[in-house]
């Protein structure tokens, strides 16, 4: 098999990993709020501590994730961590135990944070650096399908079905998939997907990163931008919509799958964009000033459906700005570096959504007091946490300089 075939095929598993990982972990707290605090019988600023404990393990194991990918072949990588996390989602529902919960988040959090940087080390190692953008923009609009299809599937079958057996047959279902995995990647065996020799010390290359200080204004925007659509779509989006507008626990999960199919376009347009204007930064820019207003619209103005429905589609092409970031921290060091400054940049990136979903939570436990129910202004006060976070990302890219890759054959 040529090292063209090896590319697309790995670069494909990588995919499939990061869609089905992508897709449980979006779904699963957020079609399951109301189940999973009932199950484990918590508060809401308990169930946002353990979702928050997810985000905290995969930050955590960044770096760490990318040292070892830049050292190790990932086809084994690929096969090995897709199975574990399948396993930590059987795991999950194993006990009522908030303790237990509390383990298998992290356990998910540890398998589920290769997945994206696995992706990055392919594109970054088999493309021409200004393609990369736009090819790993689209390897992950590809992923944002796992949401898409996860939420309004899983809010079907824990309809009609109980919800534990869902995700049982969901951990079953991606068993399956590594299975073919394994199988497949057997036939790349002879060719090595990483022709670039990495052979410096690993504080060798840390130190190496750690000479620039623009990958830490790249990791704030990025971490500010994504940590608020997380906290919106993998927790309290739902029930969001659903107290302040009154939809159905359905609508709004297909409402919130409207900001994943945004993603899924706008990805690919945004890098584009970037392409012909040769620049990250003024994308970057302009695209989280217009979320910052789409944010203002969803949290305080009571739209209906048929504007709210595009508003959180446009919300989810306009957040793609926020990849452009890990093209950019891939200029600021050599291709055996790759995975590494993924994981630093994405290490930063994910403490945003680690602080932010159990903040909201606080906040919302907050402002209820000691009413019975959770009300509209409830979720309005708590959902503006977002607006804050957003407006910190635009004042952050003011410090980051203007770089663009110089064009390069294929």
């Amino acid at each position: 098999m040529n090292k063209k075939n090896v590319a697309i095929f790995l670069l494909s598993f990588c995919v499939l990993f990061f869609v089905y990982q992508y897709g449980i972990r979006s779904a699963v707290p957020s079609v399951l709020n109301e189940e999973l605090q009932s199950y484990f019988s918590i508060s809401a600023t308990q169930l946002g501590s353990l979702i928050s404990l997810f985000y905290l393990a995969y930050t955590i194991m960044q770096i760490p994730v990318g040292l070892i990918i830049d050292k190790m072949e990932v086809k084994k990588i690929a096969v090995l961590t897709f199975s574990l996390f399948s396993f930590g989602i059987i795991l999950l529902v194993c006990s009522q135990s908030y303790i237990f919960a509390a383990i298998s988040q992290i356990f998910l959090g540890c398998s589920s944070s290769f997945a994206f940087v696995l992706i990055m080390k392919v594109t970054n190692d088999y493309f021409p650096s200004d393609k990369v953008a736009l090819i790993s923009s689209i390897a992950i609009s590809i992923g944002s399908l796992g949401p898409v299809i996860c939420s309004p599937t899983l809010t079907y079958l824990s309809s009609i079905f109980y919800w534990k057996n869902v995700l049982i047959c969901m951990g079953i279902l991606g068993f399956i998939f590594s299975l073919i995995g394994l199988i497949f990647l057997k036939n790349t065996s002879k060719v090595s997907n990483n022709e670039i020799s990495n052979e410096k010390p690993i504080f060798q290359n840390l130190k190496i990163i750690s000479s620039s200080n623009q990958y830490i204004w790249i990791g704030i925007f990025s971490m500010m931008v994504l940590g608020s659509i997380s906290t919106f779509t993998d927790a309290w989006g739902i029930s969001f919509i659903r107290h302040v507008y009154g939809y159905t626990k359905e609508q709004s999960a297909f409402a919130i799958s409207l900001v994943f199919l945004g993603n899924i376009i706008g990805g690919p347009v945004i890098a584009h964009i970037s392409h012909i204007l040769q620049s990250y930064k003024k994308v970057m820019f302009c695209g989280s000033v217009i979320l910052l207003v789409l944010f203002c619209c969803i949290i305080f103005i009571n739209m209906p459906i048929y504007i709210l429905y595009p508003i959180l589609f446009l919300t989810g092409a306009v957040v793609s700005c926020q990849f452009l970031a890990f093209p950019y921290a891939l200029l600021l060091v050599s291709k055996e570096l790759g995975a590494t400054i993924t994981g630093v940049v994405n290490t930063i990136t994910m403490l945003g959504s680690t602080f932010l979903i159990p903040g909201v939570g606080f906040i919302l436990d907050l402002s209820k007091g000691n009413n019975t129910f959770y009300s509209a202004s409830d979720y309005q006060i708590s959902m503006s946490l977002l607006i804050v976070s957003v407006t910190i990302a635009i004042l952050t890219v003011l410090f980051i300089e203007d770089k663009y890759p110089k064009s390069n054959s294929l």
